[in-house]
């Protein structure tokens, strides 16, 4: 399923490029007030009515976000690879209890340390490991309450990832913005434009750019999660974080047919779902080499902890056929011990 992108004359481009900044940077609530209002203008009805726009249904079924009263921090301080790793202590435990007590007992209510511990079959110690790991990632984010002057940073989650018929498919959580696209009719507007005088022909058009705006945005999205399921449709059926595959933002830009920028504002402070219901930032489905390299040290420390920089370097070259060099091993040790356990 794909949404018709913008074809704007060559005039108009940069006026539409500097619209897509704009929508492309703005988040889910903004872009579902920014709907709301077209929606009520007089010209968009006019547009409706004599259909240069045409609302079509896009999709029928929607998620709810688990975490409603909660966000996940924006951190860049946060190597949040940590969520994707299902053999990480606090993830795997996070899983074995099952996200709805997870929600119940650590998120949604103050139950004392051993009633979680006895209703959700950990110590005290994993109570206590699991509340400071949700400190750590997650913000209080009542909804419906005005934000603080400085607010902490936070993912939009987009959606979640789930198995429908034996496939993986995004399932979102916004529906007023994901229930219709809306389609142009371009030689019906050229048919309408010849009616008005330049003044109000620009303000029709200044709608017209604005859904364009919002459609590419969500054609891109959407077309980029399928992407990123795709890729990694063996991590995301294994959970098994060593099977992620190497995929770059240049890579997605190349398939999608767009600037690396548009990718760029696509992911960013964007996060989704997985299907066993732990919530990670976007970007973490890519993968660069560094990326793929940590994981590997990270499964040969876990298996051998004892192995020298210089014994690592010589498994990397027989196991993956790959040059690294103690330094740069030396700089992932660093970087993997600032996960949070």
């Amino acid at each position: 399923m794909k949404f018709i992108g913008p074809k704007l004359k060559a005039k108009t481009n940069l006026k539409f490029n500097i619209k897509l900044s704009d929508i492309l940077n703005t988040p889910d609530k903004g872009l579902e007030k920014i709907l709301g209002e077209l929606k009520k203008n007089r010209r968009f009805k006019i547009l409706k009515a004599s259909g240069i726009i045409k609302s079509v249904n896009f999709k029928k079924s929607f998620g709810k976000y688990h975490f409603e009263k909660f966000a996940l921090k924006d951190n860049s301080q946060t190597d949040y690879s940590l969520l994707l790793d299902n053999e990480n202590p606090i993830i795997f435990k996070i899983k074995s209890i099952g996200i709805d007590r997870f929600k119940n007992f650590f998120l949604e209510s103050s139950f004392d340390a051993k009633i979680i511990a006895y209703e959700c079959e950990l110590t005290l110690k994993e109570v206590k490991e699991i509340k400071e790991f949700i400190e750590k990632i997650y913000v209080n984010e009542p909804l419906n309450e005005t934000p603080a002057v400085s607010p902490v940073k936070t993912y939009n989650c987009v959606g979640k990832i789930e198995k429908v018929n034996d496939k993986f498919e995004i399932v979102f959580f916004n529906e007023n913005i994901w229930r219709e696209k809306y389609e142009i009719n371009r030689d019906k507007l050229k048919l309408l434009s010849s009616k008005f005088r330049k003044n109000e022909r620009d303000k029709f058009l200044e709608i017209i750019e604005k859904i364009s705006a919002i459609e590419y945005k969500k054609s891109s999205l959407y077309e980029l999660v399928n992407i990123l399921i795709k890729k990694q449709n063996k991590y995301l059926s294994t959970s098994d974080i060593k099977s992620l595959e190497k995929f770059n933002q240049k890579d997605a830009a190349f398939i999608i047919g767009c600037h690396p920028s548009v990718i760029n504002r696509l992911v960013n402070h964007k996060s989704i779902m997985l299907p066993w219901g732990i919530e990670v930032p976007l970007i973490n489905l890519f993968a660069s080499q560094k990326d793929v390299n940590k994981m590997r040290l990270s499964e040969i420390i876990r298996t051998d902890s004892e192995l020298s920089d210089s014994k690592i370097a010589n498994r990397f070259l027989q196991s993956y056929g790959i040059k690294i060099s103690r330094r740069s091993i030396n700089q992932y040790r660093k970087e993997l011990s600032k996960i949070i356990h």
